[in-house]
């Protein structure tokens, strides 16, 4: 396969750890992904396959998560649920601007509006292994956090062990 950088003939497939920035969320890597890379410039080629399903997961980590969701974490559900801005200040019942700073972190988010996000992403796509009592943990986590590491197995996106 050609380099559709230098034009040269060599790809080389690799399995690889890739962070994957395009999420929007930072600290996301994923986990043994296809990477076709050129021998001779060093430009890469990945595949990422079902993108929806690892966005969904990525969803289902955030909302899992017990502390504050971050300004990366709101963008990205709001995002992932398919609103506007608009669209989430009126579901929220706040103005357009208050969702722009709790977007770019310039005001936090309340815990009932933190937890309202966070149940309507499960009520529209139900996540394993969480019930309504973990919402009474959440703002509650002081810890740092790992990096979120995903890798597909049987055919699906998951949380790397």
């Amino acid at each position: 396969m050609k380099c559709i950088n230098c034009g040269k003939d060599g790809m080389a497939p690799a399995i690889e750890d890739l962070p994957y920035p395009a999420s929007g969320l930072p600290d996301v890597v994923l986990v043994g992904v296809r990477v076709d890379r050129c021998p001779h410039c060093g430009e890469y080629e990945v595949e990422i396959p079902e993108v929806e399903a690892l966005h969904r997961v990525l969803a289902h980590e955030a909302v899992k998560r017990t502390s504050p969701l971050t300004p990366a974490e709101i963008r990205f559900l709001r995002k992932h649920l398919g609103w506007t801005g608009v669209e989430m200040a009126t579901t929220f019942g706040v103005t357009k601007e208050t969702v722009s700073r709790w977007e770019n972190g310039r005001e936090r988010m309340s815990p009932t509006a933190d937890r309202l996000l966070r149940a309507t992403v499960l009520l529209l796509e139900p996540v394993k292994g969480w019930g309504i009592e973990r919402f009474r943990a959440i703002g509650s986590a002081r810890a740092p956090r790992p990096p979120l590491r995903l890798t597909r197995r049987a055919g699906t996106w998951q949380e790397a062990a």
